[in-house]
């Protein structure tokens, strides 16, 4: 091909590596926000079942026991995690308490967890159990259990691999649930 053509196909693959990047940066943060949205209406909504039925335990952080584990501390004490989710952490009717408890007791999780307060992991590894949990969270404020295209939902997968959620070269994730959770 004449030197015109490449530098054709050249500029066409950057444009195209530009919009797949550009794309990626927007669907992380439609997964971030979703995930705050998904805690806090996990939060408020679990709040209102242990108000309004005899039959929901009620817990505060005092007295949970995920929070007393090196992943709950852990979640506690990062100052990237928002006051509102680890509000909700102390709610465990919410979300983000779901999703911890899922994370300390499925053996889906095996890989993340930790002995300590996070100290002994590396910062890519502190990140992607952020993301799993941010994954997670939003996965349970959607009930996850019944999507529609669940696959890799709430598995031993990484998240990347969860329908729905795309990552970056890095595998950060890049994704939603909204694909997923369609009926």
């Amino acid at each position: 091909p004449s030197s015109s053509v490449v530098a054709r196909m050249n500029w066409s693959e950057n444009q195209q590596q530009k919009k797949k990047s550009r794309f990626r940066w927007a669907l992380l943060l439609l997964l971030g926000f979703a995930a705050l949205v998904a805690i806090i209406v996990g939060s408020v909504v679990g709040s209102k079942k242990s108000n309004g039925d005899d039959n929901v335990t009620s817990s505060s952080s005092r007295n949970s026991p995920n929070l007393n584990t090196p992943m709950g501390q852990f979640l506690l004490s990062d100052p990237s995690i928002s006051q509102e989710t680890k509000d909700a952490l102390e709610d465990p009717n919410s979300s983000a308490s779901q999703a911890l408890d899922w994370m300390i007791h499925d053996e889906a999780n095996t890989e993340y967890a930790f002995e300590n307060d996070g100290g002994d992991l590396d910062a890519e590894a502190q990140e992607q159990f952020k993301e799993r949990f941010a994954a997670a969270s939003l996965g349970k404020a959607l009930g996850s259990d019944n999507f529609v295209n669940a696959n890799g939902w709430m598995t031993n997968s990484h998240i990347c691999d969860w329908e729905g959620i795309g990552c970056d070269d890095n595998a950060a994730a890049a994704g939603g649930a909204a694909a997923a959770a369609a009926a």
